[in-house]
């Protein structure tokens, strides 16, 4: 399932981007690396700075609860 979720979103992006700019296929190869490498950087930011505790996700930094602890 998250391969064909993956694949969906890929030929939704395809989709999009022949309706809105009608590339070239130079163009939209380049649209569809430029999306990966976009998502690839967000993902990363998002599993490195919102991590707390066991790994779990957290949509803020855990300021309070690491001085509570000292």
């Amino acid at each position: 399932i998250p391969a064909m979720i993956i694949v969906g979103f890929a030929i939704l992006l395809v989709v999009l981007l022949q309706m809105f700019f009608k590339p070239t296929r130079r163009e939209l190869v380049v649209g569809l690396f430029t999306a990966f490498v976009a998502t690839y950087f967000f993902l990363t930011i998002i599993g490195t700075f919102f991590r707390g505790y066991g790994m779990e996700l957290q949509l803020y930094w855990p300021w309070e609860e690491l001085q509570a602890a000292e």
